[in-house]
């Protein structure tokens, strides 16, 4: 065989889809449960997750000219099992069942891709395709749609600060991500399910937050969130001058100040202080902050107040990357 990476890459992407497709059979003995809903948004995440930290652990094996690399593939290792966990793990259909080697099984979870920028665009991918899944209140409620979120930001969190170790950029392996879909759907005719992306790689994965005023006027989460971004934009000139290095702040600040009045134009309730300040103001206490007001939206049963929030989360994680003292969580809750 002439090109076995290709041919292995191109059997990594068809287990992939195939892994977690909505595929509605009968319950029998010789058929697999069906898994649909949520269930299904969860158990893709889940295998997501189970794929990356095999990856990351073999990446980081091979890293030995590299060790803050190696180191950063580990973590990514551990924090994809820490969320593989969250979820409960990979779906076990018959997990309640007794002498279950004769029935049928799901697929076995896929590889990750193998190098480094395209391992690291599948990731920021597959976070996106959860994300959508969440911000979606007719196919996940607000407990549900915090669950995958946590992971999904988790996971594009793993993927920014592994870009950063490498110096590359986040959608770097867009292309070779993208050429990989093409071929499965070349071979197959249908598009692989962790694909949430429509043409070109800079096509937007998430759909826009109309301008419509109903949704947040009415919302006390949004209210709750806004207010939050405004303090601690109203905080980040104190902290930046009681920490080192802090070159990050002012950006961070306006970003955050430009958010709550977006927030406000799509009739968001004005609950600002005149003047706000936080009693922890490390940077690291900041970030946890804007992250938690980010999440807070996702407790709401309107998709453009969820979506506002998943693009705030998705900011956050870039903004607040490089600042100092600053780590994100494996898994990204309201705690």
């Amino acid at each position: 065989m002439k090109h076995p990476k290709l041919f292995t890459a191109c059997i990594a992407v068809l287990s992939m889809s195939l892994g977690a497709c909505g595929i509605h059979l009968e319950s029998s003995a010789t058929h697999l449960p069906a898994l649909t809903g949520f269930a299904l948004s969860r158990d893709a995440s889940a295998r997501t997750e189970a794929a990356a930290a095999q990856r990351a652990h073999s990446l980081a094996a091979l890293a030995s000219e590299c060790s803050s690399c190696a180191s950063s593939l580990e973590a990514l290792a551990q924090s994809s099992q820490q969320r593989l966990d969250f979820l409960g793990g990979v779906w076990d259909p018959w997990k309640d069942q007794e002498n279950t080697a004769n029935l049928p099984q799901p697929e076995e979870v896929a590889e990750a891709p193998y190098r480094i920028e395209e391992f690291i665009s599948w990731l920021v991918i597959s976070a996106r395709r959860d994300l959508r899944a969440a911000s979606n209140p007719t196919t996940s409620s607000p407990e549900q749609s915090r669950q995958l979120s946590a992971v999904a930001l988790g996971r594009y969190a793993s993927a920014v600060q592994l870009a950063q170790a490498y110096a590359i950029d986040i959608d770097a392996g867009d292309q070779g991500v993208d050429a990989l879909a093409q071929r499965f759907t070349q071979a197959t005719g249908a598009s692989p399910n962790w694909l949430v992306r429509q043409g070109a790689s800079s096509d937007l994965t998430l759909p826009q937050v109309s301008q419509t005023t109903s949704a947040f006027s009415s919302s006390d989460e949004a209210a709750a969130s806004t207010a939050s971004w405004d303090c601690i934009a109203q905080t980040l000139p104190k902290s930046a001058v009681h920490t080192a290095d802090f070159y990050e702040a002012e950006t961070i600040e306006n970003a955050l100040l430009d958010r709550a009045s977006r927030s406000l134009e799509r009739g968001s309730k004005d609950s600002r202080q005149l003047r706000c300040s936080l009693t922890n103001t490390s940077p690291s206490d900041l970030a946890q902050a804007s992250l938690r007001a980010d999440v807070n939206l996702l407790q709401s049963d309107s998709q453009d107040v969820r979506l506002f929030g998943v693009q705030a989360a998705l900011d956050d994680l870039r903004l607040w990357a490089g600042a100092p003292t600053v780590t994100f969580p494996a898994v990204v809750t309201l705690q």
